[in-house]
């Protein structure tokens, strides 16, 4: 089972996604795109003019191939049940509606999305917004779009769930042992080896991020009191790992 705010469904990527369509099966993928959109102008004289060199010419470049491809992949069956499938990952995942209703709160930001029918920039609150986006989107292009956002992974930093709590036990873990941003007994040369655990306490288990993070599991910023300092510490959670567990008070 997926942790909390994992995104194990992942983005429709063309080049793996597609990749069993050869250029006979694009050209032909084309033409039919081309047919049913007759009359829009959401990529048509492009593609028309890509099929139009294959007859001319006898052939497509790959870059032409790759290219066609991504402009007509949202139309193409694979894609339409990738949607299909992504929708039922959704509904069926609570934790990751949080995620996307956090970010649609837009939290002081400018939201805004891809119309799912006319492929405008649509911005929350105008005549063509739909309100039913706030809680379930469209497909999965707004999904991704909306959860793109640092305030959004950082979110998920603060909120999943963590082995540590205030008052714990931690030791840094070896890889960052003789790392000057984070050993708290670095020394330049005098450096104690590995074989000197970086024990400290956990003081706080702030909501906010380790300031050199880009907001990625494990950014979530510590307050630890290292043994042998004075001062606090605020660490990533990532370069922490549970030393000792403070004891517990029994309920009554």
């Amino acid at each position: 089972m997926a942790a909390k705010y994992e995104f194990d469904f992942k983005q429709f990527n063309v080049s793996d996604d597609l990749k069993h369509y050869d250029k006979a099966m694009t050209i032909k993928a084309a033409e039919a795109y081309i047919t049913a959109n007759a009359g829009k102008p959401n990529h048509i004289s492009t593609v028309n003019d890509i099929v139009s060199q294959n007859k001319s010419k006898g052939n497509i470049t790959d870059p032409q191939h790759n290219y066609l491809l991504r402009l007509i992949h949202d139309t193409l069956p694979e894609y339409h049940d990738y949607e299909k499938k992504f929708i039922e990952w959704y509904d069926s995942r609570e934790d990751i509606q949080e995620v996307y209703k956090f970010a649609m709160n837009g939290n002081g930001n400018y939201v805004y999305v891809i119309h799912p029918d006319t492929g405008d920039y649509v911005s929350k609150g105008s005549d063509a917004w739909d309100s039913s986006w706030e809680t379930r989107p469209a497909n999965a292009r707004m999904f991704w779009k909306m959860t793109n956002d640092w305030n959004v992974r950082k979110f998920m930093a603060v909120n999943r769930e963590t082995p540590f709590e205030e008052g714990d036990l931690v030791v840094l873990r070896k890889g960052n042992v003789g790392n000057w941003r984070y050993d708290p007994y670095y020394d330049g040369s005098a450096t104690p080896d590995k074989t000197t655990d970086r024990i400290g306490t956990v003081m706080q288990m702030t909501n906010d991020v380790h300031r050199r993070s880009r907001a990625g599991k494990g950014s979530r910023l510590i307050n630890v009191l290292w043994i042998g300092q004075s001062e606090i510490k605020g660490v990533p959670e990532r370069i922490l790992k549970l030393h000792e567990r403070k004891s517990r008070k029994k309920k009554a």
